[in-house]
């Protein structure tokens, strides 16, 4: 009995962020292969032999251990699978297979393994999550800052920080607010910045510095 020529793999290079209801995030890819028409002595697979259908599968292992199948017994010559739902470990490698099968049940060899780096989380947005809004004269007050990523986690990041104007204040690498006289109420823009795999994102929270050297309030009150 013949067998039928599965062709190479490839997996398309672009991909689409997707956000769906919830603020849950997916990231889908699509990998594709040629159709199968042939049996290895190119003679054309016709007929009752017809349809051709398909198997496709992704392993951490070149030689497909412990497969993980994203297409079986189906007709299309592609597949979309999502990076986050199919738990493939982030900055590893792995390999994709597929087989053909023709309606006689004539099986293929594996496809030669392809293989495909899975890519970093993107990060997608930065936000000041923790500090106060108001900061008193000759004080300090730390500030913290998290990313959003991809697959839609959060994570405290070490940002970089900066603070305007920093004539009566500045903060440090940990985020650390250090303030010191002023004369009267003082308007600060606090911004944090973090870079991951070439993206930058950025945050700005707006805080006020209190003079604390304020006329006592009235006292003495009283009906006559």
């Amino acid at each position: 009995m013949r067998s039928a020529g599965a062709r190479w793999l490839a997996v398309l290079a672009s991909a689409a962020m997707l956000l769906f209801a919830g603020a849950a995030f997916a990231e889908t890819k699509t990998m594709s292969w040629d159709g199968v028409t042939t049996y290895t002595d190119n003679s054309v697979i016709s007929g009752s032999a017809l349809p051709v259908s398909y198997d496709a599968w992704w392993s951490t292992s070149s030689s497909f251990t412990s497969p993980h199948m994203l297409l079986s017994n189906g007709t299309a010559t592609s597949v979309v699978f999502d990076v986050v739902t199919q738990g493939m470990a982030r900055a590893t490698t792995i390999y994709f297979g597929a087989r053909a099968r023709t309606a006689l049940g004539e099986m293929s060899l594996d496809s030669p393994p392809f293989s495909w780096a899975v890519p970093n989380l993107g990060l997608v947005s930065l936000a000041i999550t923790a500090g106060p809004a108001t900061v008193n004269e000759s004080s300090s007050a730390t500030y913290t800052a998290k990313a959003t990523w991809s697959d839609g986690s959060t994570t405290t990041i070490a940002a970089s920080w900066s603070v305007i104007p920093s004539t009566n204040c500045s903060i440090n690498s940990s985020g650390t607010l250090t303030t010191g006289p002023v004369t009267a109420d003082q308007a600060l823009v606090i911004s944090a910045s973090f870079t991951s795999d070439g993206i930058t994102q950025s945050a700005t929270k707006n805080v006020t510095l209190l003079n604390s050297n304020r006329p006592v309030a009235p006292r003495g009150l009283g009906i006559h």
